[in-house]
């Protein structure tokens, strides 16, 4: 449902922060895996790969973001899954400088 100036209204759609109703969506993304940070063995396996959408909405009450589409079923975090960044240069740069700022 449009709202008038473009932005689609999504009734069925209850912000997570406030419980209000009709958050708005923004930004649509569909078919994108649903992790990033899991190790495939084989091109096979990464083309079977669980796939999602990415719907944000915008609560015109609190201003909370979420993706209105999130499917809680797609979710797996098994041995397979890796957030480990301590090992790139490039992210401990980031983090230090981080902490840094917080400090200051």
């Amino acid at each position: 449902m449009e709202t008038g100036d473009g932005k689609e209204e999504m009734p069925d759609r209850v912000c997570l922060n406030c419980h209000q109703r009709d958050m708005i969506e923004f930004y649509e993304v569909t078919d994108v895996p649903v992790h990033t940070c899991v190790m495939l063995s084989t091109r096979a396996e990464a083309l079977r790969f669980p796939r999602g959408d990415i719907v944000l909405g915008f609560c015109e009450e609190c201003g909370f973001i979420s993706n209105v589409a999130f499917n809680p079923d797609l979710i797996d975090y098994s041995k397979s899954y890796e957030d480990q960044q301590s090992f790139s240069s490039t992210f401990n740069a980031f983090a230090q400088d981080m902490a840094n700022r917080l400090i200051d």
